[in-house]
């Protein structure tokens, strides 16, 4: 006989609300699930676990206890706990496994089976622990149609958990799960046939009572767990909204003052927030930009490019993205910048952080590097470790006369010549990736002809310490080479000219010197005659006769030597002299000239000097130069004396110092310069070149020459010259006239 049983209503209402609050607070202990990390999290699965499945399986036996059949029950301890032990564990392992990554669908959906059937598996355990005089029987399509509300509301359970943050939203997903729960419980007491063999015994009057009781006590223990798990939440939530309200002030005084361009965009590409700083930088207020979209503050041809990069970095949400465009101020000026950006939901709403760098000036300096690659006349490229060509600019195009790109890939040989890379650019190159910096200069025999190259090879490390490249800068100076060589001659030919000129001046006194010691030889050759003719010959005589012929000789030879020097057209010589002794020489052949002027010499040579290195024709060409000079001045003076003075001296640490010194009628002090400069003359019939090849004589012995005028009248040019040694003793000067 089929027993039938009828449900109290009351505990039917106290078992679904038990399923509601159960599923309330596992909901708010599944958030804190989701943000916990280590122990804690562990400790909120837990209580998660225990508190749902617990309230899961209260309903569920509460729900039994509704039910009251006209017969005794009892219910097998062992069999009802283990109900409750499936409720906790399935839930609990439901949570574990849904709250380990980012939930995906298919992840959802074998947790949800897994929780459902757990749940099935602790209703029909529960059932099955019924002890009383009946047999029960199950109607397969109402079990079937339970099984698929449990899945059903595990599934929804575990999403809401871990997706539910509004309180309101949370509450309506409680009343749906707890209603989904009892659902399933009712339909599987639904599906329950009890049925009993002979007279249906009496139950005892205070079966209803006891049930009653008993549900009561779950209701309450179940209630009082929930109570705590509660409190535990709210505590925690309290403790997590503090926290983020502190989190919130300290990114609000970061936005707020950092140093540094902050954007924040919706999807649509509307500015909805921006800090001071990158407002200021744009040259508005955050009110003006807030509420404005964002590609009216981008360059205009540069905003399409910007409306993608914004339209992709909203479809990877997530993902960091960088570009780089220009921003147009409000001013009109622009500002380059670096944007950095990721976008997130926000509020259930997708919100894209911009934080912006400027670049303006990283981005002139690469304007300018670039502007000096592409147009400098010099030939630049950049070499592999392989010695083969990773760029070069346009001059190798204008070189060779081919693209640019037709160098990049090819070693640097094919291009050099090989003879020429072995020789000389292999060993540079090796010191260069070796980390030193190379300098170089010489002629070369290329593709295109005998050139005069200077390279530079500079170590390149754009990643570490190791050198990765070499910057190579070659500069064709073949034009400037040959124009300084024939330039160099027309000086040399330019200075023999002034030499002969200065010694034309001199014809007279020179001829004057020669002729002086030959009358002295044709007279003393007469005395020897006479004396050897006397009867007897005086060969004392004659011998003192003979020996000042020879020496007068040599006088002349003398000075037909000197002559013979400084006309001598030959290249420069670099010897160590004394610079006494060689303005000595220049003396003894202007002697004539300063006797024939009226000009009285006075010589004050400073004894032991250390020696001068240079090409002592030359220097002594300057001072023949001053000295004639200043016998011209004085020759055009009508009255006064005439007086030269010629003197050396140490002047430490400079060198020797030589002064010619006048009594001319001088010199206005404000043509000083002038005096050295090409074609400036004070004579009428001057070319105005001697004093310009002085200055580049003394100058290319790396000395000093210049001129003052005297008090109260005359004029002094001076030059220093080096020292062949480095120490300069210091002596006192003797004075000869």
């Amino acid at each position: 006989m089929v027993v039938t049983g009828a449900y109290n209503p009351h505990l039917v209402a106290l078992s679904i609300l038990v399923a509601c609050l159960a599923s309330y607070t596992a909901l708010g202990l599944g958030g804190h699930v989701r943000v916990a990390r280590g122990p804690a999290r562990q400790a909120w699965l837990v209580a998660a676990a225990i508190t749902m499945g617990g309230g899961i399986w209260s309903m569920h036996f509460i729900g039994m206890l509704a039910f009251v059949m006209p017969i005794p029950m009892s219910y097998d301890i062992g069999l009802t706990a283990l109900s409750l032990v499936v409720a906790v564990v399935v839930t609990g392992s439901a949570f574990y496994t849904i709250s380990r990554q980012a939930t995906s669908p298919l992840r959802l959906a074998l947790a949800g089976i897994f929780m459902g059937l757990g749940i099935v598996a602790m209703h029909y355990t529960g059932m099955a622990a019924m002890r009383g005089h009946t047999e029960l029987d199950y109607n397969r399509l109402l079990v079937a149609l339970s099984v698929v509300i449990a899945i059903g509301a595990s599934t929804a359970a575990l999403w809401l958990a871990f997706q539910t943050t509004d309180p309101w939203q949370k509450l309506v997903a409680a009343l749906v799960m707890g209603v989904a729960i009892s659902g399933m419980h009712y339909t599987g007491m639904e599906a329950a046939t009890f049925t009993t063999h002979g007279s249906v015994p009496d139950a005892p009057t205070n079966a209803r009572l006891d049930q009653t009781n008993l549900a009561l006590a779950v209701a309450g223990f179940t209630f009082v767990i929930l109570a705590f798990a509660s409190i535990a939440s709210l505590s925690q939530q309290k403790r997590a909204e503090e926290a983020l309200r502190e989190s919130e002030e300290r990114w609000r005084a970061v936005f707020e003052n950092n140093p540094a361009m902050y954007f924040m965009l919706d999807a649509a590409g509307t500015i909805v927030d921006v800090n001071p700083f990158g407002a200021e930088q744009l040259g508005y207020t955050v009110d003006e930009l807030v509420g404005r979209p964002v590609l009216n503050v981008f360059h205009e041809a540069d905003r399409d490019a910007a409306q993608r990069s914004v339209a992709a970095c909203f479809e990877q949400l997530g993902r960091t993205m960088t570009w780089e465009f220009r921003k147009r101020r409000k001013d009109g000026t622009m500002l380059w910048v670096r944007e950095t950006a990721r976008a997130m939901p926000i509020k259930h709403r997708p919100v894209a952080l911009i934080v912006c760098e400027d670049i303006s000036e990283r981005k002139r300096a690469e304007y300018l590097a670039r502007q000096v690659f592409e147009t400098s006349p010099d030939r630049i490229s950049i070499v592999g470790r392989d010695y083969c060509y990773q760029r070069v600019n346009p001059a190798f195009e204008r070189r060779y006369g081919v693209s640019a790109d037709t160098f990049v890939g090819k070693h640097v040989a094919e291009f050099l010549g090989w003879e020429g890379f072995e020789k000389t650019a292999r060993a540079h190159y090796a010191r260069c990736f070796a980390g030193e910096e190379v300098s170089y200069a010489e002629w070369f025999n290329i593709a295109f002809g005998r050139r005069y190259l200077a390279v530079t090879y500079t170590p390149l490390r754009p990643a570490s310490e190791r050198v990765e490249a070499v910057l190579v800068i070659s500069r064709d100076l073949t034009d400037q080479m040959l124009a300084s060589e024939a330039l160099r001659k027309a000086q040399m030919e330019l200075s023999h000219a002034n030499r002969l000129t200065t010694m034309g001046q001199l014809t007279a006194s020179i001829a004057h010197e020669i002729n002086q010691p030959i009358a002295a030889i044709v007279t003393n050759a007469q005395a020897a005659l006479r004396w050897l003719e006397a009867g007897p010959p005086n060969l004392d005589e004659t011998r003192q006769t003979v020996t000042r012929i020879v020496n007068n000789g040599i006088r002349a030879g003398d000075v037909i030597q000197r002559i013979r020097t400084l006309i001598k057209k030959e290249p420069e010589r670099t010897d160590r002299f004394d610079i006494n002794d060689a303005i000595s020489d220049v003396v003894a052949l202007t002697g004539s000239e300063l006797s024939s002027n009226g000009v009285a010499l006075q010589t004050q040579f400073a004894q032991g000097l250390p020696p001068i290195q240079g090409d002592r024709v030359q220097l002594q060409q300057v001072v023949l130069n001053l000295i004639v000079n200043a016998i011209e001045a004085m020759s055009a003076m009508s009255g006064g004396t005439r007086e030269l003075s010629i003197s050396t001296k140490l002047d430490a640490p400079n060198g020797a110092l030589v002064a010619v010194r006048d009594s001319g009628p001088g010199m206005d002090p404000e043509n000083l310069e002038r005096l050295f400069e090409a074609f400036y003359t004070t004579k009428s019939i001057g070319m105005g070149m001697g004093l310009s090849i002085c200055r580049s004589i003394i100058e290319a012995h790396d000395g000093r020459i210049w001129a003052e005028a005297n008090a109260p009248q005359g004029a002094t040019f001076q030059f220093v010259l080096p020292l062949a040694d480095c120490v300069v003793p210091q002596r006192q000067p003797s004075t000869r006239a």
